[in-house]
């Protein structure tokens, strides 16, 4: 049975969320970096942009934070309004 595109495209979503967190806790942040910035255009090609569903943002404002890109991470985490992200904000707001 083949599954539509839609449910498709957000469990592979899922997976490289994961895969995101696993490479960034293993170090690897370029490449944790890398898969956030992909979850993000996969989910906005597919009309999925309301921050408080995609919840890369927070977690890839701190990786740019970790690679020096500071005011970058501050900008990402400022787009979302959930508690999460709200909680990096506040952080990326103290990061000089």
């Amino acid at each position: 049975m083949e599954r539509p595109a839609t449910v498709q495209m957000l469990l592979d979503h899922v997976a490289l969320l994961a895969r995101a967190r696993l490479r960034w806790r293993q170090s690897r942040l370029h490449d944790a970096l890398t898969d956030y910035q992909n979850c993000g255009r996969t989910l906005s090609e597919h009309g999925f942009t309301n921050p408080g569903f995609a919840h890369w943002r927070a977690d890839a404002a701190q990786v740019l934070f970790e690679v020096g890109e500071v005011s970058r991470a501050r900008e990402l985490a400022a787009v979302s309004p959930t508690p999460t992200a709200n909680s990096a904000y506040s952080t990326a707001a103290s990061w000089r």
